[in-house]
This record gives C-alpha cells, structure tokens and sequence, in this order.
C-alpha cells in the first residue's frame, strides 16, 4: 500500500510543476542520458512534455545517486 501512496505522491508533485519546470526537467534528463546539446535537448522536450513524459524524466533523475562519486 505505501507503493501506491508514493505514486500517488509523485503524480501530485507532477501536476504541481510549471509548464517551464517540466521543459527543464526533461531538457535534463535528454541532456544526460542521450548527450543533447541545449538547443536539442529542448526541441526534444517541447515534443515530450506531457506527464507520462515528465514521470519518466523525474524517475530516472531520481534514481541516479551521486554523480560526484
């Protein structure tokens, strides 16, 4: 039951977001992940912002850890 407790958690925080904060949520994680420059990673997130989207950007950003090692 907590498991669904946390989705809901993370789908309320989603819909919390600005329309800006989404786009650079997104431009982060395509900038990590797939090595996108700017200009890229933000034609990408303009054609990938909807919460689906968004969710999987935030999961994975999450889930990264310490980059500094």
């Amino acid at each position: 039951m907590d498991i669904e407790k946390s989705k809901d958690n993370l789908d309320i925080f989603i819909k919390t977001l600005t329309y800006y904060q989404r786009i650079h949520l997104v431009m982060n994680y395509n900038t990590l992940f797939f090595g996108c420059d700017n200009s890229d990673s933000y034609s990408k997130a303009l054609d990938h912002c909807d919460d689906g989207d968004v969710k999987w950007a935030l999961k994975w950003l999450l889930n990264m850890g310490n980059l500094k090692g």
